[in-house]
């Protein structure tokens, strides 16, 4: 039996076994309809981790904060593409970010947060986490 690996979904299945090829099928209906609605989605995960791992490296970087901010929404999308694979997350982006700012604070630096809250969650108070 041969092992497949699918570029358009990241599945790794065995085409002789039906299983496999069901399942297959199934998330790569899945990927092109997450991809219709949420245009730039990243569907394997070299994809996403390629994607987080040059964005860490800005926000980790001498670049201005707007970068900064440009690179962890990058890290974000990557971290929702992954979620919706999985069938983990629901709803928007935004939505994902809000609850992902919420959730856990000191994700990014500081004012990095503090950039992302104005943008997205105008509920939550600026410089929670301490400088």
């Amino acid at each position: 039996m041969k092992i497949k690996f699918c570029e358009r979904c990241g599945f790794s299945f065995c085409p002789d076994l039906a299983g496999d090829r069901l399942e297959h099928m199934d998330r790569c209906r899945r990927v092109e309809k997450l991809k219709l609605k949420h245009p730039g989605y990243l569907a394997t995960f070299q994809q996403q981790e390629r994607v987080k791992r040059q964005s860490w490296n800005l926000v980790y970087s001498r670049a201005t904060l707007p970068v900064k901010v440009h690179a962890s929404i990058w890290i974000l999308w990557a971290w929702f593409c992954r979620a919706k694979n999985r069938k983990r997350a629901s709803g928007s982006f935004e939505r994902y970010i809000i609850n992902q700012l919420q959730r856990d604070p000191q994700t990014f630096p500081p004012e990095i947060m503090d950039a992302l809250c104005e943008m997205y969650d105008r509920n939550r108070p600026l410089n929670i986490v301490a400088h």
